[in-house]
């Protein structure tokens, strides 16, 4: 997904703060598959070896609150499990079409979610996972992703009863990096915001729409 052309754009022109950014490689889909699905193992790699070397190279803030992990399908998923899990380290989450019915892949072809789907959803709502720190989650989800877009939808409804302050829409589209890569742009700049604007339920978006003034801007 092409993101740094609009990223550099957006810094240049005060949209967006400085900041240091850091894209993993999927390596290959089998990787994405495991390590993407709410693995700690993935994660710790992350913060206990990453990171720090990253400080060493580009010195950046701590500041959980300004730290912001963001990802897509399996990385939309597991970016909020991170935020969840470790809100001490990341205080804002970007979560693009996630993979919330995982572990059932059989979802996909039901007309329902069975109780026993939904592993992340069932840690917020039973577990009390994220119970420990109010995230600022912005949350999307395409008007043609049907599954998606429903568990995306309960997600939202999960995280504001705990006590997060989510943003949530749903944009006219599908699983595909157009509308993920505008609304990442959206979702750094509502997160990095002076005042992080909630908005659930959802309101339908088009990506044609874009931002004003630093916020998304959603027609009812």
């Amino acid at each position: 997904m092409p993101v740094w052309a609009p990223l550099m754009q957006l810094t240049r022109e005060g949209a967006l703060p400085e900041a240091v950014y850091v894209l993993i490689d999927i390596i290959d889909l089998p990787h994405r598959a495991r390590e993407l699905t709410c693995k700690d193992d993935f994660w710790l790699a992350v913060q206990e070896e990453l990171m720090p070397q990253l400080a060493e190279w580009a010195p950046h803030s701590d500041n959980p609150a300004e730290t912001v992990v963001a990802g897509q399908s399996f990385g939309g998923l597991v970016s909020l499990y991170a935020g969840l899990r470790w809100p001490q380290r990341f205080g804002a989450v970007i979560t693009q079409s996630g993979s919330y019915w995982w572990p059932r892949r059989d979802m996909l072809q039901l007309p329902s979610i069975p109780d026993d789907a939904c592993w992340l959803m069932q840690q917020v709502e039973r577990h009390g996972l994220g119970n420990h720190g109010a995230l600022k989650v912005f949350m999307e989800a395409g008007t043609q992703e049907k599954l998606v877009h429903q568990v995306s939808g309960q997600m939202a409804a999960r995280l504001s009863e705990a006590g997060h302050r989510v943003h949530y829409r749903v944009v006219e589209g599908g699983h595909d990096a157009l509308c993920w890569r505008s609304g990442l742009t959206d979702g750094l700049q509502a997160v990095w915001a002076s005042a992080f604007a909630t908005a659930y339920p959802a309101s339908v978006t088009t990506a044609a729409q874009g931002t004003q003034d630093g916020k998304p801007e959603s027609v009812r």
